[in-house]
């Protein structure tokens, strides 16, 4: 075991940072202890407490050397391609780089980062810090772009982040390999290859399911008080304990009418996009149905977007928290695979009257709504970001019109509007 003496003070914060990201990644941000942090790293529970006195230290700290880092690998990219030792790539090929490499050598990186963006969301310092982040994300991006020759205006740059942070999204929660990944960058069939189908049992299947109303009430009151869980601290924050503190049930009722604690995150995550899908369809019923012009779409995308990040921003928070569970939890991922998979299926219906119904098309603008989302949600939800979202959108399904026959996901991006 490492001690104070045994290392200089700065490579021990790093050090220590670098478990920090590894436990983020492997518990998530409300499981976070000094003496986790300190077992994963191999480093003295004494050295941590004192380099860290408190968890939100580490977070920071963490969150400063991913960014640190994150922006380094960009600047040398730029370097190179302006001094001739590398070859100028395109946005795109770098979104799809990162997803791979989320998937693979850095992943932990990737799902520690989401932790943090989601945690950043309960505390206004939090969305301070994580407007730095984007800040820094969007100065890191324009340097490339310019490297490459490609557009850089502000419009492009933050769609491309959103899009790439939506997608790393999906693609962490549902667990997908690098083959995965590419075989869809590649043109193969999404739903296929990335398992969006998948049905699953109902959770909890072998338990007696309410039959009186007393019963049907007391499961919905745990239902809500794992919600308002979430939105507080996360998955980690989700005990039959807690939760019968929280909904005022007897201690034994949450554990009779859900099994384990990771039914219970399935049951929540159905009922939270049950809820959205009713919000969706109302916002959508005043509008032509599925003959909305570019436009027009735009404008509907544009004012539900706006409702999710604020007047339902809590529901969102923790929706998006069991997604980053379902990357550590195998029993929760076909649930949001099929929540994904049902998100194509609506696009694609919208979609079909200016860009054909190609899932590839679909999951792009479903990438673009939750990265823009988990940005909204990260940083407080901006007037100037709020501003912002119809030309996103608009900007995509401008770039994606008439695109049917494209042969990858990436490539309506690199096409010029029509």
């Amino acid at each position: 075991m490492e001690t104070v003496s045994t290392l200089d003070r700065g490579e021990t914060t790093d050090r220590i940072a670098q478990s920090v990201i590894e436990t983020l990644a492997s518990h998530g941000v409300s499981r976070l202890t000094h003496r986790r942090v300190a077992a994963t790293g191999g480093i003295s529970l004494s050295t941590t407490t004192y380099h860290f006195r408190t968890k939100q230290e580490m977070v920071d700290h963490a969150s400063h050397l991913l960014l640190e880092s994150y922006v380094a690998r960009f600047q040398a990219i730029a370097r190179e391609c302006e001094g001739g030792q590398r070859q100028p790539e395109t946005l795109a090929d770098l979104s799809l780089k990162i997803l791979r490499n989320a998937a693979g050598k850095n992943r932990s990186a990737a799902l520690a980062w989401g932790e943090i963006m989601l945690d950043f969301a309960r505390t206004e310092g939090g969305r301070s810090s994580a407007s730095t982040w984007y800040a820094q994300l969007e100065t890191a991006w324009v340097q490339v772009a310019r490297a490459f020759g490609e557009e850089h205006d502000e419009l492009r740059i933050a769609s491309m982040i959103d899009l790439t942070v939506g997608l790393l999204f999906f693609t962490r929660a549902l667990g997908l390999d690098e083959a995965q990944i590419e075989a869809v960058a590649n043109g193969q069939d999404l739903h296929r290859e990335w398992k969006l189908d998948a049905a699953t049992e109902p959770s909890d299947a072998s338990l007696p399911p309410p039959q009186t109303d007393k019963a049907k009430a007391t499961r919905e009151q745990i239902l809500q008080a794992a919600v308002d869980l979430l939105i507080a601290g996360g998955t980690g924050a989700v005990g039959y304990s807690a939760i019968a503190r929280k909904s005022g049930v007897s201690m034994t009722a949450p554990a009779y009418h859900f099994g384990s604690i990771s039914g219970l995150l399935k049951q929540a995550q159905k009922h939270m996009f049950a809820q959205s899908k009713d919000r969706y369809r109302a916002a959508l019923s005043g509008s032509h149905g599925n003959g909305l012009s570019v436009e027009e779409l735009a404008d509907v995308t544009a004012a539900i977007f706006i409702r999710e990040a604020t007047q339902f921003s809590a529901q969102s928070l923790a929706h998006y928290s069991i997604w980053l569970e379902a990357a550590r939890d195998d029993d929760l991922r076909p649930d949001v695979a099929s929540a994904i998979g049902d998100q194509v299926v609506g696009w694609s219906r919208r979609l079909a009257t200016i860009s054909g119904s190609s899932p590839h098309n679909a999951i792009l603008c479903q990438a673009m709504f939750v990265g823009a989302l988990v940005r909204a949600l990260a940083t407080g939800a901006p007037t100037e970001m709020l501003a912002r979202t119809r030309a996103q959108f608009l900007w995509l399904f401008t770039r994606i019109r008439g695109t049917e026959g494209s042969s990858t996901l990436f490539q309506k991006l690199l096409t010029d509007p029509h």
